[in-house]
């Protein structure tokens, strides 16, 4: 495209904008925000010419937005365009933008046409179905139905649409003195309707009304009050549920305020449940993210989910303009192609919408959006296989090379998809269609990327024993290669498939075979997990436990054999013990160079970024700065905080602020000084709990709890700001308040691996003494002056013995005030005898305790603590959670758990990502299996089983289509 400016016209720059805002659209036409610059740059510098053009290029393949539409309509009035032009206009601005705003504006523009007399005598028409004022009403009133359910803003159109009736009302009094006026009883069933609505100015309406029935009913104003005080109270009812919805709405009109909302509504009762009210959020939603396909597919979802509740017309419409706005969406021309064959549509119609959707760029091009065009290839080959079925195979051509185009893209583009579902489709219609061989090359073929998934051979297996012939030995053929190798991700679920099968098919020797192989296979995996769970503790020892123990300055023996007894009130830090640990008010040295990861001050924050970022348009923005750690996007703040490996590769990534991703300008800012510690808040607190008292101070972007897998008792979170500003300010207002608790003020500091200190005490020092075999017998006062003749005893500790007859079970720890004592003590005490027990003693150094994967028991007290239940009756009223992060604690899960009724027992096992929960009854546990299962905690929905399933092993992540300098970076 070329454009030539004058250069009168053109300032600051204008011509060169917008030759770059042409050559934008020249590469991808299906860019909104380009188009909308355009539009507006045209506008600015008063190119007519231009400007129609623009507008009617973006309204031909892509839906222009609210504001778009008000300045083309405004500029059609200003230029003086005839009425049925600007009529035309309002018109399709309804089909494809119906929001408030739009038809307040048509409100008034028909009733200044009846005030300056365009259309005259207006009120003699109303009835007329082919007058023009009746055609302008039709068309206002279906703009009415879309907006009434608007609750903050549906005022506006509604009153211009009022307004129009009123001034009719009042003309047609004029001109017919004495006699029955027609539109009177119209305007008082509009006011009715209009209160049996929720919106926001009800109160208004209802005051409205109350003066109209004076002014015209005024004989029977105390009946008609009390029948519509009776519709405006119930309503008022409705609408007060909300208010504080709509109060934060109104303060925070984000995606995530707007999901919460509308999860809110669906989770309501039955018999309170209004999907008109659901559509009404939806709609509201789109107006200020119309160009977000997440949100339209979950609107479009809703809708079809409501059947009785929705007409087709409102269904297809809000279809038609999901995929006007968001063309490049494979995922809504999907909904497409559903609902319009569910609707009837022919071969012909649904033909038509595949022509459409081929003739868009982003599904022509040969290296498109694999994961974006994947839900429309299932989507139209499932449309034509059933096409295919209903007509003979009249179509089986163009299925067979639908299926094989789509294969190819699979094999090319599709490997990273770790359900395979393109390639599990094209198996399910060659097998239907009889191609046997073809489906076995295809399996073979998708081995090559699949084959590390359990999964897939099984469903390969499956498949062969579903087939005719030989299928005893086929089957067994597609067994025997995963368990020839050693990198399946769920192994047991190969050999249990072999077991069984064998048992039901094979001979008492192959039977007895496959059992042999499944036991060294078995004991294989074992081997190999004990050293992954051996390599993975030294990382986490090195990484996760060291930085732990110095933020909070915990000695060894203090932070493990005398915790292990204690609550979790009880593990509470003081505000003191906090003050000299690593996290301080205000950092001020240079991070120190280490070889532990450092999230603080090797994170960069990128934000404002386009709606539709993906991680990997992330990975490629900073490919050349670095390795990248990980990505973690937060949609609804519009960021993402991006992890490098060290502070040179931070330092580049800086560099690219104020560069572009997709066409449009980001920022990135430094993650220093940006997260907090915090702890000493109350065990049940959740993610969600803590953003709502940090966000007071800013955006917060990330609340992270720590693994409970080797210390059920942690409690401390990081919490991460978009700015350091706002993670100043809480540590400000929070730090040592006693919001939760006076007793134990609430710590918050700058999180600060750099400034931690070397950890100290008898245990870190070498002070401390382990004695072990003293007898029974003696007292902590004779073995404490036993040790004092070698030097200063700081601490002595015997655990007491739960066992009759004895002080202690004849071990403990010394802490002796220097290392040469302790060292003194040794060599003198070591293989001596104390007292005159017999018993030789040893003394030794106080080594540190291995870690040992942690499992919390909390018995709940009830008045039944007497009942003896047999195993049966117990495991009756026992639940298994599976796939339960290892962030949760026991109160946090206690919290939820006991809407279902009271609890008697939980344990909790994190490093199985699950726990075992016990209710006083079998009813209440019955309840809690049909409501929990699937249920999200933590971000992760909880399975529900007859045991505790273990977690499979996460796959590698691929690194396909990443770019080729990243593919080799630490994720």
């Amino acid at each position: 495209m070329d454009v030539t400016v004058d250069s009168t016209e053109a300032q600051d720059g204008g011509v060169q904008e917008l030759q770059d805002l042409y050559l934008a659209l020249e590469s991808d036409l299906y860019l909104p925000e380009t188009h909308i610059k355009l539009i507006n740059k045209l506008r600015e510098l008063s190119m007519v010419d231009e400007l129609e053009a623009a507008r009617s290029v973006m309204e031909s393949i892509l839906a222009p937005s609210q504001q778009i539409w008000l300045d083309w309509i405004e500029d059609y009035q200003t230029w003086g365009k005839s009425v049925e032009e600007i009529s035309n206009l309002f018109s399709t601005a309804l089909k494809t933008c119906p929001t408030v705003d739009i038809v307040e504006v048509y409100g008034r523009f028909i009733l200044q046409l009846i005030e300056n007399g365009v259309i005259k005598d207006a009120y003699t028409g109303i009835d007329d179905s082919e007058s023009p004022l009746n055609q302008h009403l039709m068309n206002l009133a279906g703009g009415l139905d879309e907006t009434q359910n608007n609750i903050a803003q549906s005022h506006k159109a509604w009153n211009a649409y009022r307004d129009i009736f009123v001034f009719l009302l009042a003309q047609e009094k004029a001109s017919q003195s004495g006699t029955t006026l027609k539109i009177l009883p119209r305007l008082k069933e509009l006011y009715l309707a209009r209160l049996r609505i929720p919106h926001a100015e009800i109160a208004t309406t209802f005051s409205d009304f109350s003066t109209f029935v004076t002014t015209y009913y005024n004989s029977t104003y105390e009946g008609e009050m009390v029948a519509a005080n009776k519709i405006y109270s119930e309503t008022l009812k409705i609408l007060n549920y909300r208010d504080s919805w709509e109060l934060k709405l109104k303060s925070d009109p984000s995606l995530q305020t707007f999901a919460d909302y509308i999860q809110w509504e669906l989770e309501r009762p039955k018999r309170y449940f209004r999907a008109d009210l659901v559509q009404g959020l939806y709609e509201r939603v789109i107006e200020l993210y119309q160009y977000v396909a997440l949100v339209w597919d979950d609107y479009i979802i809703f809708l079809c989910e409501q059947p009785k509740s929705f007409s087709r017309k409102t269904v297809e419409s809000a279809i038609q303009r999901a995929t006007k706005s968001c063309p490049t969406s494979g995922s809504l021309w999907a909904h497409r192609i559903r609902v319009s064959e569910s609707y009837g549509a022919d071969f012909e119609d649904i033909i038509g919408l595949k022509m459409t959707i081929d003739d868009i760029s982003a599904f022509a091009a040969e290296n498109e959006d694999y994961d974006n065009w994947k839900p429309l290839a299932l989507a139209w080959l499932a449309y034509l296989f059933r096409a295919n079925t209903s007509s003979d195979n009249l179509f089986i051509d163009q299925l067979r090379d639908d299926c094989n185009f789509s294969l190819e893209k699979s094999y090319s583009f599709g490997k990273q998809d770790p359900n395979f579902e393109v390639e599990s489709l094209v198996i399910g219609i060659f097998t239907r269609l009889g191609e046997s061989d073809n489906v076995r090359n295809i399996w073979k073929r998708v081995s090559k990327y699949q084959g590390t998934k359990a999964i897939f051979w099984l469903k390969w297996f499956e498949w062969e024993k579903s087939q005719s012939g030989n299928s005893y030995t086929n089957a067994l053929d597609v067994l025997k290669i995963p368990l020839s190798r050693n990198n399946i991700d769920w192994p047991e679920m190969i050999i249990q498939a072999y077991t069984e099968f064998e048992r039901l098919n094979g001979s008492a020797y192959s039977t007895q075979q496959s059992v042999i192989t499944s036991r060294r296979k078995l004991y294989e995996i074992a081997k190999k997990r004990s050293k992954e769970s051996y390599d993975q503790q030294l990382y986490q020892d090195s990484e996760t436990g060291t930085k732990e123990n110095a933020e909070l300055n915990i000695e060894g023996p203090s932070a493990n054999a005398e915790n292990a007894s204690e609550t979790p009130s009880s593990k509470k830090r003081s505000h003191e013990q906090v003050e000299s640990s690593n996290v301080s008010d205000a950092p001020t040295k240079q991070p120190k160079t280490t070889d532990h990861r450092d999230r603080e001050h090797n994170t960069v924050i990128v934000y404002d970024l386009p709606s539709e970022t993906t991680e990997k348009d992330l990975e490629g923005f900073f490919n050349e700065c670095g390795n990248i750690v990980s990505v973690i996007q937060h949609t609804e703040a519009n960021s993402a905080v991006v992890e490098f490996s060290n502070q040179d590769d931070t330092k580049a990534a800086l560099t690219r602020d104020h560069k572009s991703i997709k066409d449009k300008e980001v920022r990135v800012t430094s993650g220093y000084q940006t997260t907090l510690f915090v702890t000493n808040f109350p065990a049940s607190a959740t993610k969600e709990s803590l953003t709502e008292l940090f966000k007071k101070y800013g955006q917060v972007i990330s609340v992270r709890f720590p693994s409970l897998k080797y210390n059920t008792n942690r409690r401390f979170c990081y919490v991460q700001y978009l700015s350091s500003e706002s993670a100043k300010s809480a540590v400000g207002e929070l730090d040592g308040s006693g919001i939760f608790d006076e007793e134990e003020k609430l710590v918050v500091k700058i999180s600060d691996p750099s400034n931690k200190q070397t950890r100290s005490g008898g245990n870190a020092e070498g002070r401390e003494l382990y004695i072990k075999s003293v007898d029974f017998s003696l007292n902590e006062d004779f073995v404490r002056s036993t040790f004092a003749k070698y030097g200063t005893v700081e601490k002595l500790r015997l655990p007491p013995s739960k066992r009759p007859g004895r002080l202690h079970d004849g071990y403990g720890f010394v802490t002796m005030s220097t290392v040469d004592e302790a060292n003194t003590a040794i060599e003198a005490l070591d293989g001596s005898i104390l007292g005159d027990t017999g018993r030789v003693v040893s003394v030794s150094i106080a080594g540190k305790a291995p870690s040992k994967k942690s499992t919390k028991v909390v018995k709940i007290n009830h008045n039944d603590q007497s009942r003896k239940l047999t195993a049966s009756e117990i495991e009756s009223k026992t639940i298994y959670i599976s796939n339960l992060s290892d962030t949760v604690n026991d109160a946090q899960l206690r919290s939820i758990l006991e809407k279902y009724g009271p609890l008697h027992k939980i344990v909790l096992k994190p490093d199985l990502e699950g726990a075992i929960v016990e209710y006083e009854t079998v009813a209440d546990a019955g309840k809690a299996s049909l409501s929990l299962d699937g249920q999200k905690i933590a971000d992760k929905p909880i399975r529900l089983g007859s045991s505790i399933v273990k977690p499979a092993p996460n796959p590698k992540k691929s690194t396909m289509f990443m770019p080729p300098s990243a593919r080799g970076k630490k994720r």
